[in-house]
């Protein structure tokens, strides 16, 4: 089996293309779309993966967020947000899968304490949200990447499944309509040094409890996955970077669902 390791592109850059000729299966592309078709002309069949930064058209120095069209209906947020994004998409037919907004956080902290009851309200209207823009996008043949949550998180374990499962109409959206569920995979040192016995981390490797605990008991096994930011901190020097790269590669490798992983 090929590799997963793949590029993650803030700006067109020959190593992200080197990547591609030596058979990476995803790009992620931020803002910067030009190197779309130089990728493909390499590679028909590569899984390009799109993020727009937007504005509010009425304030421009606003970033437009999932959190900040929390005040909106799920519907409603999701027709806005298509319909500030819809130009990209136009003038960039390229590209068939997006994603929302960075990293969405939906932890209610009070007092340094997490109200569980604000946070699964987040989750619930985001699970919404996200089914309707999967829907929408898919009116115009393109496809969703949802989640795209930071490392660590939503919290998950055996008996911690609510906020995974207020995310359930999205999940079944993406899986029907041919979307991909979007995490995010970094370590602070060696990244096999959280690994459990069952070769499942809480920060690398999580992607396979996520599948165990949420996808496969709820009929989502064949929904693809894809690290749509993996690597370790750049603060970190003292390893050999390229080994741990490949030692991940090889456990990514034994999971057909996971589509790539987009260093950054």
């Amino acid at each position: 089996m090929s590799t997963k390791l793949s590029p993650h592109n803030l700006r067109p850059n020959a190593d992200a293309l080197r990547l591609v000729r030596a058979g990476a299966p995803v790009v992620k592309l931020v803002d910067d779309f030009g190197a779309a078709a130089e990728y493909l002309a390499v590679n028909p069949n590569l899984l390009i993966i799109g993020r727009r930064i937007s504005t509010f058209p009425d304030d421009p120095n606003r970033v437009v967020t999932a959190e900040n069209l929390r005040h909106l209906s799920p519907q409603a947020a999701a027709q806005l947000w298509i319909d500030i994004q819809t130009p990209i998409y136009r003038a960039n037919p390229s590209i068939k899968f997006w994603e929302l907004a960075n990293e969405p956080s939906w932890e209610v902290k009070e007092n340094d304490v997490i109200n569980i009851e604000k946070t699964i309200a987040n989750y619930e209207w985001y699970g919404k949200f996200e089914a309707r823009r999967t829907f929408l996008l898919s009116q115009t043949g393109l496809r969703a990447v949802i989640g795209n949550f930071s490392t660590g998180t939503p919290d998950i374990g055996d008996n911690n499944l609510d906020v995974w499962l207020k995310m359930m109409p999205a999940l079944l959206t993406a899986r029907d309509l041919g979307g991909i569920l979007g995490l995010h995979e970094y370590s602070d040192g060696k990244l096999s040094k959280d690994v459990d016995a069952n070769g499942e981390g809480w920060n690398i490797l999580r992607f396979r409890r996520v599948h165990r605990l949420v996808l496969e008991p709820n009929g989502l096994a064949n929904l693809p996955i894809v690290l749509t930011e993996f690597g370790v901190d750049f603060k970190i020097r003292d390893i050999d970077y390229a080994a741990e790269l490949a030692w991940a590669d090889s456990e990514m490798r034994k999971n057909a669902y996971l589509l790539g992983a987009t260093i950054f």
